[in-house]
């Protein structure tokens, strides 16, 4: 079994997502130690010819090609969790990249009752600026601390990414296809009643965030359909915290639905 199932869903790919690929050539841990788990969503050609034209021109990378009939980010994602073999799970998304020592330094901490945060930085597709994120103070702050509790780490764990997560912590939990926006943290909540320890990587291990014009992050959506999802995000995150109370923490989902809230008046107040 590999140690770490790096997981990425794309859609029409562009260049973005060879340097994605380059940098997973270029770590340091051994190649043989992690999977990279390619899912393909949306149209299929001419794209998956040239996912797999790179897999053969970079066999030392243990490269596997999905597909995926369902659309979206979330359908993606899941069908690669299915499709892993790791231990634990990296989620990447096809734009951004990662440092050379990224999954080294994950792995060098990882356990099974751990969830592992790297660094973040982000880069400015309009001037190819290098910078800090609103992540990489969270991320400063709390890996200064020495004992880290769930509420502390709740902004990092508004996404799926730049982490390493145990898969007996995902169990058969999966990304819920109904949303596309804000479904990370849906997700990562969900997981909180199985959080244990939290540790993290040095600065050095960096995951790189693309802001770019485009992006389904940064993309504007439509009034009506942000709202229908805010509204819909808060009755799911509501369930979810009544299907354990014993287990999940009142306080984190609290904080978690005032944000949401918080979204959804910003979005009234500025139509």
């Amino acid at each position: 079994m590999v140690s770490i199932s790096v997981i990425i869903p794309t859609y029409r790919p562009h260049d973005y997502l060879w340097q994605c690929l380059d940098s997973l050539c270029q770590q340091t841990l051994q190649l043989d130690k992690f999977e990279v788990l390619i899912v393909l969503n949306g149209d299929r050609e001419p794209y998956m010819s040239e996912i797999e034209a790179y897999a053969r021109q970079h066999t030392a990378l243990n490269i596997e090609i999905l597909y995926s009939l369902q659309a979206g980010v979330s359908a993606a994602r899941n069908v690669g969790i299915e499709k892993s073999n790791g231990k634990y799970l990296c989620f990447l998304d096809d734009d951004d990249w990662v440092s050379p020592v990224f999954l080294e330094e994950l792995l060098a901490k990882a356990a099974d009752d751990t969830v592992v945060f790297a660094n973040v930085m982000s880069y400015k597709d309009s001037d190819g600026c290098v910078d800090e994120y609103y992540i990489s103070q969270v991320f400063r702050k709390t890996s200064a601390q020495t004992d880290c509790s769930l509420l502390s780490v709740r902004r990092l764990c508004n996404s799926a990414c730049f982490k390493l997560i145990p898969r007996k912590i995902i169990s058969t939990t999966r990304f819920d296809t109904r949303y596309k926006i804000s479904e990370d943290a849906l997700f990562m909540t969900t997981l909180s009643n199985r959080f244990q320890k939290f540790r993290f990587t040095s600065p050095d291990a960096i995951y790189y965030r693309r802001i770019r014009q485009g992006s389904a992050t940064y993309r504007k959506k439509p009034i009506g359909q942000m709202l229908k999802n805010n509204v819909s995000l808060i009755l799911s995150l509501i369930r979810i915290y009544f299907s354990d109370v014993r287990r999940y923490n009142l306080k984190y989902f609290l904080m978690q639905c005032l944000g949401v809230t918080k979204n959804t008046l910003r979005i009234l107040l500025h139509q």
